[in-house]
């Protein structure tokens, strides 16, 4: 015999309404811990616009690889921009 249709129509309904509930839920978290995980790049130990060159990659909020904290500061005072710290090592 099996389900009638109309249960199954329900069932199905609601799998795809927790599906979606969980991946939005699964992104929010995500973004909320990589926020906590930014920080501010101590700028003030460098003498822009001269940046030492050890290889020593950082990652830009913005998503870009740079070689360095320092050559992160140096974009940030070159685009008059805010770009964090994101995490040591390459994105």
């Amino acid at each position: 015999m099996g389900l009638p249709l109309d249960k199954i129509q329900l069932f199905t309904k609601y799998t795809r309404m927790f599906t979606v509930t969980s991946l939005v839920d699964i992104t929010f978290r995500a973004t909320f811990i990589s926020r906590i995980m930014l920080r501010n790049a101590d700028c003030s130990q460098y003498n822009l616009p001269m940046c030492p060159r050890n290889f020593e990659p950082v990652c830009g909020s913005d998503g870009t690889n740079y070689s360095n904290e320092c050559m992160l500061c140096f974009q940030n005072m070159e685009r008059k921009s805010n770009i964090l710290i994101r995490s040591k090592g390459e994105c």
